[in-house]
């Protein structure tokens, strides 16, 4: 139990959508930087430098947090798969 009382529930139903959101978010997330890592260098907002930056830095950006976010849920998803085997003997 934990302190406040409640038992941290590990359904499998929660594990796997753990798992599954976890996994989407991190491919996604991967995506975005090969776009960014294959981008030609003339990109579509080539030519003025506030949109280019924009472009650039909003997609490395959003990619490292969606692969972060996704990596986490994995993580927990793991977490909560072995804490499960743990208390089922």
């Amino acid at each position: 139990m934990s302190e406040t009382g409640e038992e941290i529930r590990t359904t499998p139903a929660r594990r796997g959508l753990f798992f599954g959101l976890g996994a989407a978010l991190t491919l996604v997330g991967l995506i975005g930087v090969a776009i960014y890592a294959f981008m030609p260098r003339n990109t579509p907002a080539e030519g003025e430098g506030t949109a280019d930056g924009l472009l650039q830095s909003g997609l490395i950006i959003g990619s490292a947090v969606l692969t972060g976010i996704g990596v986490l849920l994995l993580v927990w998803g793991f977490v909560m798969s072995t804490r499960a085997r743990r208390e089922a003997g």
